[in-house]
């Protein structure tokens, strides 16, 4: 029973302890890919990845599988990113 009680608050821990999700590293991943091409000021940036990362986590949660996570965590460049979304779109 010590054991069993032991093993609940290990899991527990680790569930509280648990950093970002996949779908926050894909976000994070993108934009900072976009950063690295941004020509918009940076008090409009900041406007632009609030509002990304409002659209793009739960949607990343919601519809991409693995494949699509792996895609977008290995961008490099926005053609990446469109063969990603493109992949995406055709299947």
């Amino acid at each position: 029973m010590k054991a069993l009680a032991l093993v609940v608050m290990v899991l527990a821990a680790c569930q509280q302890n648990k950093g970002p999700d996949e779908c926050d590293r894909v976000v994070d991943h993108v934009l900072e890919v976009k950063r690295g091409i941004n020509k918009t000021p940076p008090e409009q940036w900041e406007k632009d990845v609030a509002k990304w990362r409002a659209e793009m986590g739960p949607h990343c949660r919601a519809k991409f599988t693995r494949e699509d996570r792996a895609c977008m965590l290995a961008v490099q460049t926005l053609e990446d990113l469109g063969k990603c979304n493109d992949a995406m779109k055709n299947r």
